[in-house]
């Protein structure tokens, strides 16, 4: 019984060894089962990588001779584009220079040549005058001496007559002024003319070789006022005579300006106190209607005064230019409603009344026209004021140009406002007479 137990007991441990080396046989040969796996698969992608990487350098080596080839065909294609184009440029230029500037550079060309032949002869002129000038100052006795006044009174005689006298001085050739040229040769000596001034005082008759200082100075304004003519096309003294009288307009013109626009200024001030004094005065209504219209810019209450002025010119008969006026130019900028018709009513009406008085006086709505230009200068932001002057310039005057200027500032206040557009490009549809010349005022601004 023992001995089985011992037998089994030893059989036992007999297989735990062997299970164990079993064991570790199986372990041995899965760790080197797995480092051969892992060497395998680190010789297939090095493999993978060097097949890559020849397939890469030989794409590259064939990349490069291709580009090689193709930037010699770009080169070659460069270089052909660029003769090309230099051949047309030097064609292009040929043409322009033959149709064009050809006959331009022969005319500079012959001018100049011309411009060269003229200052070679006039300093040809110029040194032979000196030369002989010279030669007779040299040659001839002393003017300021007394023993020589014989022989200069003897020139002097000879000369006769003078070419040109100033004051007590005249001026002398030495072989006379001749008129001719039978005369000028005729009075030759050695073979040539001596045009040699002298200069001889008319009561002393003693001569000089010297131009008088005065003389001179006289000569020397001559020579500047003709420079003058050729570059600018006037005198100095004709230019001094213009910018005064302009000065002198000017000051006409603001002195004018001036004294209507304290004229409207007056009326306007009072006109409110006249009109609740004087309601049925229509004078007194006109002008509170254009205070309250320009001044105060009260729409509905000017609307209502407009009415009124309307309403009392159509109940005393016939047509009064400065109610239509003041009612066209509020209409085009308040509202919608038609105002040419007023407008054209206003002008035959003045026409109507310069006819039958027979005068050419200024317009009805001249002060009127001052006092919008005067609240533009006091209002300088107002949008409405500079709407008003540029409708006033337009619809009493005809004044295209400055209603434009007054347009202009309004819209520069206003850009998107559709009436002063519209107005604007409605002046310039209507536009056909020019502007009248009572009172222009746009150059003022």
């Amino acid at each position: 019984m023992e001995i089985d137990v011992y037998y089994s007991t030893m059989n036992k441990q007999k297989r735990l060894v062997e299970q164990l080396e079993y064991w570790r046989y199986m372990k041995k040969h899965e760790s080197a089962t797995m480092i051969q796996r892992q060497v395998r698969k680190l010789q297939a992608r090095r493999a993978r990588e060097r097949l890559l990487l020849k397939k890469s350098c030989a794409q590259r080596i064939q990349s490069a001779w291709r580009w090689r080839h193709r930037d010699e065909v770009y080169r070659d294609r460069q270089k052909a584009a660029r003769k090309i184009q230099s051949f047309e440029r030097m064609r292009v230029v040929r043409t322009h220079f033959i149709n064009f500037n050809y006959e331009s550079l022969s005319l500079y060309r012959a001018s100049r040549v011309l411009a060269c032949v003229v200052q070679r002869s006039w300093r040809g002129h110029r040194g032979r005058s000196i030369t002989r000038r010279t030669r007779e100052l040299n040659g001839l006795p002393d003017p300021l001496h007394v023993k020589n006044f014989d022989v200069w009174l003897s020139f002097q005689k000879a000369a006769n007559p003078p070419a040109r006298t100033w004051g007590v001085y005249s001026e002398y050739y030495l072989s006379g002024y001749p008129r001719t040229w039978f005369e000028r040769n005729a009075v030759k000596r050695n073979g040539c003319f001596r045009d040699v001034r002298f200069y001889a005082h008319n009561i002393t008759r003693c001569g000089t070789w010297d131009q008088p200082k005065k003389w001179h100075s006289v000569d020397q304004r001559a020579y500047e006022q003709r420079q003058s003519i050729l570059l600018i096309g006037f005198t100095a003294d004709q230019d001094k005579a213009a910018r005064t009288m302009q000065q002198l307009w000017r000051a006409r013109v603001a002195r004018r300006h001036l004294t209507l626009i304290l004229k409207a200024q007056r009326l306007m001030s009072t006109a409110e106190e006249k009109y609740e004094a004087e309601p049925h005065c229509l004078e007194a209504l006109c002008n509170y209607t254009l205070k309250t219209h320009v001044g105060v810019r009260d729409v509905a209450k000017a609307e209502l005064l407009y009415k009124d002025c309307i309403d009392r010119m159509l109940a005393r008969g016939g047509d009064h230019s400065f109610i239509l006026y003041g009612y066209a130019i509020f209409l085009a900028g308040n509202t919608e409603c038609e105002y040419w018709c007023y407008a054209e009513r206003g002008r035959n009406a003045e026409e109507r009344y310069r006819k039958r008085h027979n005068a050419n006086k200024a317009s009805v709505y001249l002060v009127a026209n001052e006092y919008y230009r005067h609240i533009t200068i006091s209002q300088q932001q107002s949008m409405q004021a500079w709407h008003n002057y540029a409708l006033c310039r337009w619809i009493c005057f005809d004044d295209i140009r400055g209603g434009s200027v007054a347009f202009q500032k309004a819209l520069k206040r206003a850009p998107n406002d559709k009436r002063i557009l519209q107005n604007l490009n409605d002046m310039l549809r209507r536009h056909q007479k020019p502007a009248r010349a009572d009172f222009d005022v746009y150059d003022l601004y």
